[in-house]
């Protein structure tokens, strides 16, 4: 089934553990491409950034002030409003995991209560997630008021596309070592009244772009990493 997207407008979003693996502190991670990270994020214009706080700590030490979109996440979750094609989406970045890599039961309430706010003034909820893929899994079985769609991260395998919430919630999981980028697309915007469920390919699609060979650098952004 061919779809024409109602607008070209991106919500470009990254979670925890962009910058660093969790072990990197370890390692002496290169101070000197802190700088390089900060600004090819701002060329490549993220809306928004949320890495966790030993990464947001390591990028300010070495490349000065943040800017606005990269905001760290610790234990205290918050959320984040954006207006794409005359519609209101709500991030709502979830805490770290307080329980190594689960949620507190504090934290899954703070998730329910504030996905609920969001839901009856925004057209759609989108939750940001490194609660471990187990982690999430116990989330989405357990929990109620779910977001729309939830970008979920930390250990476990990255996911393609799922189906939670008897089909309201679309759950993705980001991949490791930086080359593959979840790619969602909304052909409608959800309709709460109506009791809408996901139907991938007919509604929403989820997509993974494999970051090969096939896709051409930008030469400027290579530059940076090398100087």
């Amino acid at each position: 089934m061919e779809h024409t997207l109602q607008s070209e407008r991106m919500l470009t979003l990254a979670g925890a553990n962009e910058f660093l693996n969790p072990t990197d502190a370890a390692e002496n991670p290169k101070d000197s491409l802190a700088p390089a990270f900060v600004e090819s994020y701002k060329r490549m214009d993220y809306d928004g950034v949320y890495p966790t706080v030993m990464e947001g700590d390591w990028l300010s030490e070495n490349a000065g002030a943040l800017p606005p979109f990269i905001k760290p996440v610790g234990n205290t979750g918050f959320v984040d409003t954006f207006q794409v094609s005359g519609h209101t989406v709500a991030v709502v970045v979830y805490p770290a995991p307080g329980r190594g890599p689960f949620p507190t039961d504090e934290q899954v309430q703070w998730a329910e209560q504030t996905v609920k706010e969001q839901q009856g003034k925004s057209d759609l909820v989108v939750a940001v997630s490194h609660w471990s893929k187990a982690g999430e899994q116990k989330y989405l079985e357990s929990a109620s008021n779910l977001p729309d769609i939830l970008l979920g991260g930390g250990p476990g395998p990255g996911l393609p596309e799922a189906l939670a919430n008897k089909g309201s919630t679309l759950w993705v999981r980001s991949f490791t070592k930086g080359r593959v980028l979840n790619k969602i697309s909304l052909y409608d915007w959800p309709d709460r009244d109506s009791g809408r469920v996901w139907d991938l390919g007919r509604n929403v699609n989820a997509d993974t772009v494999i970051l090969n060979e096939k896709i051409q650098g930008d030469a400027e952004i290579e530059a940076m990493f090398h100087s």
